[in-house]
Parts: C-alpha cells; sequence; structure tokens
C-alpha cells in the first residue's frame, strides 16, 4: 500500500532529536531533524543561506581557549555615519560605512587613550563588556575598570577617555553615589577640619591600602585618602571643610573605584544614564539626574535628581546587564527583574521600584531586543529565553524559545538581530555559540510562528552585529596558509560563497585571477561565473587558473558550502495504527521549489539544465527552475527520511514537499 504525505512548511526549523517520537503534535510536520544553512521564510518554505563577503583581515592567531578574542558591537551616529567596532585585547579598529557606497573601511585603529594610557579592556575582559550609546559618545563597562568612553570626534577620528564624574566649580564636591559599607557603630574620626595630610581614624579596622585615590564624606563633606598607614588609621586631604573634629558614625564612602569595583552593566533609560552592579554592591543600580549623565547628586530626592536603588529581595543578585525596553529590565545572575515606566510621568527617585519576575538568570552574553521581547541566554548556556510582558500575567514571562532546538545552542558567546534583510522582511536572531557555529532564529510572535536553524562556515563564527538590513561576522578560518586568523566579513544575499569576492581576470577573459588579496597558496577556492559552477580550484602562485574548464573575467571566488534539509522521520497515520517503526519506503518525493539552480534528494541530484545549457562533468551551467520536480528512490528503512542537499553552491528554494510512502 501507498500513502502520500504533505509537508506543506518547515516553519519550526530544526528540532531536537528527542522530539523523533511525537509525531502527535504539530511541530513535528513542520519541523525537520536538520536544517542547515538555510533561512527560514514567513511563508513557511527554505532558502540558501547568504554567502559572506571578505572585508578585513585581523593579524594574530586565534587562540581556542579564549571564548572571545574580537568583539564586534554597531556605532550608530546618524543614518549616514554608521559604524563598526571592533574590539580586540587593549585595541580596537573603527570601520566606517560610506552612506552613499555601502564600501566598508577600515577609518581608525586605537591602542591607547586620550592620555596615552594602555586601553584596559583584555582578552579575558570583552565577553563580560556592556555598551550604551548617546548620539556620538559609547559608554563601556566592565566590573574591572572604569567606564570608557569612546567619542566620535570625526568622520573618521574616535578618541577614548576614561568617565569622569561633575564636580562643583570649587573642586570640592563630586557628584558620585556613596554607600556607608562600615558596619554598624562604626566611626570615623578626622584630625582636623582641613588641610592635608590629616588622619582619619575609625573605631573598628576599616582600611585597606586600596582605599588609596577614595573620596569619603564625613557629615557630607569630602576627603581624599592619599596615605594608608593602618586598618584604623589613612591620611587625606579635606576637600571641604569638615563641620567637627568629633567621632561620628555619619560618614560613608563612594561607591565606585579601584578598592570597591566598577560598574558591569550600563545603558540608556528615559533621558538618565544608569549603570549598575559593582563588586562591593552587586545588587545596587544608580541613575544620573535628567539630561545630566556625569551627574550622580541625590540632592533633595527632587524629580529630576538622581536615582538610587537597591534590588533587596531576599536573594542573591549580581546584576550582569541594563536593558532599555518597554520598561528598565534587569538580569541577574540569579532572576530577571524590572523598573515599571509610567505613561503619564518620569521615573523619580520617589515612584522608582524594582520588581523580581522569573527565577532563571542571565548568562553574561549581552541580551537584545527582538520581535517585542528581549532575548537573553540563561545563565547555564543551554537556553535562549524571551523577557516578555505578558497581559494574561500582568507581568513579564521568561519563556524558552529554544526548547524545541535545545541541541542547537551551546553555551553561545554573542548575540545580534536584524529586522527586514537579505532582500526578505523577515528579522531573524543571530546566535554565536562557542562550538563555531551561528543559531538563527526565525520569529514573526502575531502568527505564532517561530524556528531555529543552524549555520556552519569553513571555520568557526566568532562575533556577529548587526548595522540596519546588513549583518557582519568575525570568522575563524583558514585562508590557505594551514594556519587560522580572523577574517571581518558580510553575509550578502548577492554571494553564493563565503569569504568571497568579486574578481577580475588578469587578461581578458583568460580565466587567470590574482587572489592573493585575501587567500594564500594551497587555498582551495570555489569559482561561480554568473549562475554558472565552474568547479574547485587550488590557488598556486597567488593564483586561481579556470582556463582549462572555461576563459571567463569575471568570477565569484571564494569558499563553497552546502544548504541541507533532512525531514524528520516520515510517517503517518494509517488503518491498523501508526507506521512508527515498521519498515517502509519512500518511493517519490515532489518538491515545489523557486529560482533553484542545484538540487539533490537522497543523493539523487537533479541537473536542471535549459536547451542552452552546457553540462560537462568539469562545469554545470543551469537556468533556475521554479515549479515541482518528481525523484523516485528506492530502499526500505524503519526510519526513512528525506535529505535534501547540493552537488553545486547555488540558489535553493524550497516551499514544501510531498512524500509517497509503500508500506
Amino acid at each position: 500500500m501507498k500513502v502520500r504525505i504533505p509537508q506543506n512548511n518547515f516553519e519550526r526549523g530544526e528540532i531536537s532529536p528527542s522530539m523523533r517520537m511525537r509525531t502527535d503534535l504539530n511541530t513535528y510536520v513542520q519541523g525537520a531533524e536538520e536544517v542547515r544553512n538555510l533561512f527560514l521564510l514567513a511563508e513557511g518554505g527554505v532558502k540558501r543561506r547568504a554567502g559572506t563577503e571578505w572585508l578585513h583581515t585581523f593579524t594574530g592567531t586565534p587562540n581556542t581557549a579564549n571564548r572571545v578574542e574580537i568583539r564586534l558591537e554597531p556605532f550608530l551616529f546618524s543614518d549616514d555615519e554608521r559604524y563598526i567596532m571592533a574590539f580586540y585585547n587593549a585595541g580596537l579598529k573603527v570601520f566606517r560605512i560610506n552612506a552613499s557606497t555601502g564600501v566598508v573601511s577600515l577609518v581608525a585603529t586605537i591602542t591607547a587613550d586620550s592620555a596615552s594610557a594602555s586601553l584596559p579592556w583584555t582578552t579575558a575582559r570583552l565577553e563580560r563588556m556592556t555598551f550604551t550609546q548617546n548620539a556620538d559618545v559609547m559608554f563601556i563597562a566592565h566590573p574591572d575598570f572604569m567606564i570608557r568612553k569612546i567619542t566620535r570626534t570625526s568622520v573618521t577620528a574616535f578618541s577614548v577617555t576614561t568617565f569622569a564624574f561633575d564636580e562643583t566649580v570649587a573642586d570640592d564636591q563630586t557628584y558620585q553615589p556613596y554607600f556607608s559599607f562600615q558596619a554598624s557603630g562604626v566611626t570615623l574620626t578626622p584630625q582636623a577640619t582641613s588641610g592635608t595630610g590629616k588622619t582619619m581614624t575609625t573605631s573598628a579596622d576599616y582600611w585597606n591600602s586600596s582605599h588609596v585615590g577614595t573620596i569619603i564624606r564625613y557629615a557630607g563633606n569630602e576627603v581624599l585618602i592619599t596615605g594608608y598607614t593602618s586598618a584604623t588609621v589613612v591620611t587625606g586631604t579635606v576637600r571641604k571643610t569638615l563641620s567637627a573634629t568629633t567621632a561620628s558614625t555619619n560618614w560613608d564612602e563612594a561607591s565606585i573605584g579601584a578598592y570597591r569595583g566598577y560598574p558591569s552593566a550600563i545603558t540608556f533609560h528615559e533621558d538618565r544614564l544608569w549603570f549598575a552592579g559593582t563588586t562591593n554592591q552587586p545588587d545596587a543600580i544608580w541613575a544620573s539626574t535628567t539630561s545630566e549623565y556625569f551627574n550622580y547628586d541625590v540632592g533633595s530626592a527632587g524629580d529630576s535628581d538622581s536615582i538610587q536603588i537597591t534590588i533587596n529581595v531576599g536573594e542573591f543578585n549580581a546584576i550582569r546587564h541594563l536593558v532599555a525596553n518597554r520598561d528598565l529590565q534587569v538580569f541577574t545572575s540569579t532572576s530577571e527583574l524590572y523598573i515599571p515606566s509610567f505613561a503619564d510621568k518620569a521615573l523619580t527617585p520617589t515612584n522608582t521600584q524594582i520588581r523580581r519576575q522569573t527565577p532563571y538568570g542571565a548568562s553574561y552574553t549581552r541580551p537584545l531586543p527582538f520581535d517585542g521581547a528581549t532575548l537573553y541566554v540563561q545563565k547555564t548556556g543551554t537556553s535562549v529565553r524571551e523577557f516578555l510582558f505578558s497581559d494574561k500575567e500582568s507581568a513579564y514571562v521568561s519563556t524558552p524559545i529554544s526548547l524545541i532546538s535545545s541541541h542547537l545552542i551551546n553555551n553561545p558567546v554573542h548575540m545580534a538581530s536584524v529586522k527586514g534583510a537579505f532582500d526578505r522582511p523577515e528579522q531573524y536572531a543571530f546566535v554565536v555559540n562557542a562550538d563555531g557555529s551561528l543559531a538563527v532564529f526565525h520569529s514573526i510572535r502575531n502568527e505564532e510562528k517561530a524556528g531555529w536553524a543552524k549555520w556552519t562556515t569553513t571555520g568557526n563564527y566568532h562575533s556577529v552585529c548587526a548595522i540596519d538590513d546588513r549583518v557582519f561576522c568575525v570568522v575563524s578560518r583558514d585562508l590557505g596558509s594551514g594556519t587560522n586568523t580572523y577574517s571581518l566579513e558580510e553575509f550578502k544575499t548577492s554571494l553564493r560563497l563565503d569569504c568571497s569576492d568579486s574578481f577580475t581576470a588578469t587578461s581578458s577573459n583568460n580565466g587567470i585571477f590574482s587572489t592573493n588579496t585575501i587567500y594564500t597558496n594551497n587555498a582551495v577556492l570555489s569559482v561561480i561565473e554568473g549562475d554558472n559552477y565552474i568547479g574547485s580550484f587550488t590557488q598556486a602562485s597567488n593564483q586561481i587558473n579556470v582556463s582549462s574548464v572555461k576563459s571567463i573575467n569575471t568570477a565569484e571566488i571564494g569558499l563553497s558550502f552546502t544548504a541541507s534539509l533532512k525531514s524528520l522521520p516520515i510517517d503517518a497515520q494509517v488503518t491498523g495504527g501508526p507506521l512508527t517503526g515498521e519498515p517502509r519506503a519512500i518511493t517519490r518525493v515532489n518538491l515545489d521549489l523557486l529560482s533553484t539552480l542545484s538540487v539533490s534528494v537522497n543523493a539523487q541530484p537533479l541537473l536542471i539544465q535549459g536547451v542552452t545549457d552546457t553540462v560537462t562533468s568539469s562545469q554545470m551551467a543551469f537556468n533556475s527552475f521554479t515549479g515541482k520536480k518528481e525523484f523516485r528512490l528506492l530502499g526500505y528503512s524503519r526510519d526513512p527520511r528525506v535529505e535534501i542537499t547540493q552537488t553545486a553552491p547555488l540558489d535553493l528554494q524550497i516551499n514544501g514537499m510531498i512524500v509517497e510512502v509503500a508500506f
């Protein structure tokens, strides 16, 4: 007997192998066992992903012991001034996107700040850095160093400086956060009300040599600590005349500094600069005064004064990220919280409150707004969740969006998202895994469509960055030398190969191309002319020579990748029960294709050719095909699958398929 089974869409993407028996779910008939190097489309089909254009090769050899060695972040100054920031060990490269031509070029390499000091972001710190931007200034936070400012000073120039709190004109008061770290009842006794080198004595052990350079306040007036004597005695310079020299419990210390630590998270929200989570105050949050981003004066708690709060929800919460979305969202090591915004008034010191929502905890991977929610990686590194306000619950929920595709998530190190790109209306989130694969999430919330695909390349994806409708990545790959290097590349729908470029022959139509601008000798490269796959060749003498196959003048040359789709075991409910586990054969597969140039089903290639095409063993030249194509297959199996792949790195789009099964 035979039965025809339709699979009209693949909108659930690649689903976990653990779901192979869940034939009772719609997910089973809307998903696949493997979706590799394919876009999930809004209409339900899949399409071969874009190739990448080579832009820049970074110096140095990747060290696989480091999760992050180059980190990409966008810098968006205006509609016509867009930049890619590439952070690496104690350095920064800035790439400008030309508004007129779209060309990406390196415009600045920075290895020191404006004071000629080394940049503080080491390889070990790159992953935990958080970012925010306002106009021509980007702020960087990390618990090991004071916030840094990256300022765009011209179209092609940037400077790095250290964040400094505002001070009074008299330079006797710094508008920074303070906190009483001392135990209850510990007093401070100043030696004098003014002067330098004056002792500050505590009634119990308190001081550390790292306090030197810290500002403390006695009854609200500041003293700069300049020397360490013992655990109870330091010396300092009185910045503003003290009110007395008697022992008092009314004293406190700057919250942020070398001894107490620096903020871990930073963002702009409601015209304030917020930061949070130092080493000694991991659950504290500070917001600047309104419109004054370097002023953290609490004043008299007026509406525009600084906001300073602590989580205090009964458990330890080390803040890792602040995200300005519908509300100010707070992601910590143990839970997710938020500070509610108001429709009719701004946040103020008197109406700000923090509410704990879900108990999962976030990793150091920077969360990102996506499809109305905020995506974040759970601290375990095994799940991606979306933090979304639920009207039904009147609270935020953290839904595990990677649950049915959990095998695609492997300790992510970076994420980015794009809304409408690749000549398509869809939105995609890109998750860079620690193993170098790219998990790509597609979602249309109002239609309840969501699914994952896995992208791979010759090498490993390392970082990803989206700017408008363009997606850039750093990839670790061998360009022919036998040793991996990092390259900056851009996904482009006009390209079919990775790390590729368009080359012109050294002489008109001689089929010889100088490719040493990107690759070194011994690189194995694929060559495409128009819609014609010429073949695979090895670079020698700094050239690729295809003249023995065809004399051509221009070609796309790069690294090939294969798009593939493997169905779950084809199953059906028939008289007498399901076919699950029974011997059966796939006898026919009818694919619905769109603008396809290369496709194979269960290792049977279909050469889609027109009457004017020339096909030889070393060259395939196709006309694209749109319509239905039938494949006839043989062989029985207890778990028969349809495996769709390619024999050439050319266009492929599958809208759906009908599978005929004999049993």
